[in-house]
C-alpha cells in the first residue's frame, strides 16, 4: 500500500511544488493530508510542526532544514515518500505562500506597465507568464489535494455525502476555471490607464 502507484503519483506531483515555493520561515508540517499512509499516531493536532530554516539544492535534489516547535532541527529530502518523511505547509504557511505570489505577480505587471514605453519586453513578458505559471501550479497542486482527500472520505463511506458533494463541486469548479483560463490573453503594450488605488 505504501508504494501503491496512485498514492506515489501524487507525492510526485505534491512534493517538487512544495520544495518551489518554500521558503526560509515557512511553517510547515508532517505529512500530507489525505495520505492513507499517515500514522494515526500523529492526526490532527498532534503533527509535528516547524519553521523552514535553510533551503538547498538544484530540484529534483532539493532539501530543507526544519525546526520543529521543540527545538529539534531535521533535514527533509525532495525524493521522499514515506508518509513519515514528507512534508505540507500548514494553513499558515500556504497563506504565506499565496500572499507572496500575489505580491510578486503585482510587482510584475507593474515592472511592464512602467517599462512598456522603452519598447519591446520580451523578457519581461517571459517572467510574467513564467510567474502566472507557478500561480496556475500552486492552484493545481491545491485543488489535487482538497479533491484527493474529498475522494478518499467519500469512498470510505457511503454516508459522506459532503465528501461526495465537495469532490463534485471542486471538479465542476476547476472545469470552469480552465475555460475562463483558455480564452485569457494577455497585452503587454503600454497602458495608459491609471492605477487601481485599490
Amino acid at each position: 500500500m505504501a508504494f501503491a502507484a496512485e498514492r506515489l503519483q501524487k507525492i510526485d506531483n505534491i512534493m517538487p511544488n512544495f520544495y518551489s515555493f518554500a521558503t526560509q520561515g515557512d511553517e510547515v508540517t508532517l505529512g500530507l493530508e489525505g495520505d492513507p499512509m499517515f500514522p494515526a499516531s500523529y492526526r490532527g493536532e498532534k503533527r509535528p510542526v516547524g519553521n523552514i530554516v535553510k533551503l538547498q539544492g538544484q530540484a529534483g535534489e532539493r532539501s530543507v532544514e526544519i525546526r520543529l516547535k521543540d527545538g529539534t532541527t531535521i533535514v527533509a529530502e525532495e525524493d521522499e515518500t514515506s508518509a513519515k518523511k514528507v512534508w505540507e505547509f500548514t494553513d499558515e504557511g500556504y497563506r504565506g505562500v499565496v500572499q507572496r505570489q500575489r505580491a510578486n505577480l503585482k510587482q510584475e505587471k507593474e515592472a511592464v506597465r512602467y517599462r512598456g514605453i522603452f519598447g519591446e519586453n520580451n523578457a519581461l513578458q517571459k517572467e510574467f507568464v513564467d510567474l502566472k505559471e507557478e500561480v496556475e501550479t500552486l492552484r493545481k497542486v491545491m485543488f489535487t489535494a482538497v479533491e484527493g482527500l474529498a475522494e478518499d472520505v467519500s469512498n470510505s463511506s457511503a454516508d459522506a455525502k459532503f465528501a461526495g458533494a465537495l469532490m463534485k463541486e471542486m471538479r465542476e469548479y476547476n472545469a470552469t476555471y480552465q475555460a475562463i483560463e483558455a480564452k485569457e490573453t494577455f497585452d503587454f503594450s503600454d497602458d495608459d490607464d491609471e492605477d487601481d488605488p485599490n
